[in-house]
C-alpha cells in the first residue's frame, strides 16, 4: 500500500515472515527504530505522539489484514 502526503510517500508492506529483527540491515537515513509491536503498543505510541501520526483506523486495518490475502472478504 502506498500512502501519499504533501512532501513524500510511504510504502507499507504486510509480510508474514519469521525474522530476527537483530539481523535486519536498515538504512540509518530511512529507519529510526525497529521493534515488534502489538496493536495496543502502537495505539499507545500514537497517543503519546511517539509514532508516525497515521490514522488509528489505518493501523487497525493493517492488523486486521495481517493474516489475510487480498482486499476482499471471501
Amino acid at each position: 500500500m502506498t500512502i501519499h502526503f504533501d512532501q513524500d510517500l510511504d510504502d507499507i508492506y504486510l509480510i508474514r515472515y519469521l525474522v530476527n529483527i537483530q539481523n535486519l540491515v536498515i538504512q540509518d537515513e530511512e529507519v529510526q527504530n525497529v521493534k515488534w509491536a502489538s496493536l495496543e503498543d502502537i495505539t499507545n505510541l500514537l497517543k503519546q505522539e511517539k509514532f508516525v501520526p497515521y490514522h488509528q483506523d489505518l493501523i487497525s486495518l493493517y492488523f486486521e489484514m495481517k493474516n489475510k490475502r487480498g482486499a476482499q472478504r471471501l
